[in-house]
């Protein structure tokens, strides 16, 4: 049988539009998730390559999964999504990281697929008073590598255009630096690269339903209208198994430690039954989930 690239859900993410202070929730690793052990015969390299916006977290997987094993070197090269397929299918990555009815249309795209009349360019029409209400919106986002740019154009732009006038950058923290410093601004980013300097805004489907805080529940339970999964590729051969090195590194991130490194970068964990599927895809059947650590 033929490789596949084969994908796992890895965080509940939500894709926030941000502008200014929100406190981050308590959320802790699921109690059913075991804690990672380490085991002989793992060396080598390991590549990363694909999502900005999972930069930080592969490498704190790969500085969590260094501790265990000293020898192995981990790479990690972040320039965009569209970067990880191309890259594990000629061998050069052994990981792919990806990541991928509203005003928003309205805001950031100039084709307002949405259906909404108008064209909204100033804080006034979206109902701010005061200083805020004749100022024009100033737009970051990112540039067309990204994943979550594909995100937003799909979910919010309904596959429109984005306006001219979105201030492209580079990567996620770039973003959130950009609206930091504008006060006037409005951005789109992966909530684990939000700072007290900016919010995550809460969003509405409809003008008739209410807006949705961007918090853990809300991103489980797909409430909030960004909210995705992150995902993380790799080559697996049906019916096969995983060299050792991979092997290890995936029994790595779906483990107590490795998900405690996705709520320190800012993100939010994925549940048992998600881990477990992941470990079944890839024919990793040696992982004992319990209801809680055992000494």
């Amino acid at each position: 049988m033929t490789a596949k690239l084969c994908r796992w859900t890895l965080t509940a993410l939500a894709g926030a539009l941000c502008f200014t202070a929100l406190a981050r929730a308590q959320v802790t690793v699921d109690p059913k998730i075991p804690k990672y052990k380490p085991t002989e015969g793992v060396s080598g390299n390991i590549k990363s390559i694909g999502s900005d916006t999972m930069n930080n977290l592969m490498a704190l997987w790969a500085e969590g999964f260094h501790k265990f094993y000293p020898s192995v070197q981990i790479e990690v090269e972040g320039k965009g999504s569209t970067t990880a397929p191309p890259a594990l299918i000629s061998g050069a990555a052994h990981f792919g990281p990806m990541s991928r009815e509203m005003q928003v249309d309205a805001i950031f795209s100039k084709t307002r697929k949405g259906g909404y009349e108008k064209d909204i360019t100033r804080w006034g029409q979206l109902g701010l008073e005061g200083e805020w209400a004749d100022k024009p919106i100033s737009i970051y986002g990112r540039n067309s590598a990204s994943g979550t740019y594909g995100y937003i154009k799909e979910h919010a732009l309904l596959n429109g255009d984005f306006k001219d006038s979105v201030k492209e950058q580079p990567g996620s923290s770039s973003v959130v630096q950009g609206v930091a410093s504008d006060r006037y601004a409005i951005g789109y980013s992966g909530i684990g690269y939000k700072t007290a300097d900016v919010r995550a805004v809460p969003l509405a489907k409809t003008a008739k339903t209410p807006a949705i805080e961007a918090t853990p529940d809300n991103a489980y339970t797909g409430k909030y209208p960004m909210a995705r999964f992150l995902m993380i590729y790799v080559n697996y051969k049906p019916n096969s198994q995983l060299d050792p090195l991979r092997r290890e590194f995936v029994k790595y991130i779906f483990s107590k430690q490795g998900q405690q490194d996705v709520i320190n970068d800012g993100y939010y964990p994925v549940k048992a039954a998600i881990a477990q599927n992941a470990f079944k895809s890839v024919g990793i059947e040696d992982v004992a989930f319990t209801s809680a650590d055992k000494p």
